[in-house]
């Protein structure tokens, strides 16, 4: 089959019994603990080493943060540079000339 092919292998969840079974197994776990896996979980199969339990990356938290991060940086870019500032670090004992 394709996953027998595969160097890694991702399992995010499945009602099939089949499939339960099997990731089960590979996981050492009961059925229970695949069937009732929460959402944003995973596990992670990887040739050569033992399964892993995997969360899913929290992509719209993470774009969120840049944004806000690329904002904050675009206000300070169009603040005038204050006396004694270069670059938007605090330059000592330069007098604004550094």
């Amino acid at each position: 089959t394709i996953i027998s092919n595969c160097d890694t292998y991702v399992y995010l969840g499945s009602n099939d019994m089949d499939t339960v079974r099997g990731v089960a197994f590979r996981a050492d776990v009961p059925e229970a603990d695949i069937l009732n896996m929460p959402a944003g979980t995973s596990w992670i199969f990887r040739r050569g080493e033992k399964a892993m339990r995997g969360r899913q990356f929290p992509t719209k938290e993470f774009i969120r943060q840049k944004e806000e991060e690329a904002e904050l940086e675009a206000e300070a870019d169009s603040e005038p540079a204050a006396a004694g500032r270069k670059g938007g670090t605090y330059v000592l004992g330069t007098n604004g000339r550094g």
